[in-house]
């Protein structure tokens, strides 16, 4: 199955849902950031410590997103590891493995 509509940008030419997943990501650090500014924080973080918890939330949000696609169809492993890594994902295994992810960082 084609999809039948795609994005032509810049010379490119780009599935939507690429495109529309990047705005998203975009939007969603955007209002994050200015609604970081205007409110004040209950409990201040330094910006370092923001980083790490970032880096866990994302890299935890992928390796479960990864996963719990794998148990959903195990026999889909594709030979190529840039194609499972870009394969199926799952939003409720990217919400918990990035929860798992920030708990962990705390931890640390």
């Amino acid at each position: 199955m084609t999809f039948p509509v795609y994005i032509h940008l810049f010379g490119l030419t780009l599935h939507p849902h690429i495109v529309l997943e990047g705005s998203a990501y975009v939007l969603g650090l955007t209002l994050h950031h200015l609604l970081r500014r205007r409110a004040r924080p209950l409990y201040p973080v330094a910006p370092d410590v923001q980083l790490w918890l970032l880096c866990g939330l994302a890299i935890g949000a992928l390796i479960g997103a990864r996963i719990a696609a794998w148990f959903d169809m195990p026999h889909v492993a594709p030979d190529v590891p840039l194609a499972w890594l870009l394969g199926g994902k799952s939003i409720v295994g990217a919400i918990i493995g990035g929860w798992i992810g920030l708990e962990l960082i705390k931890r640390i």
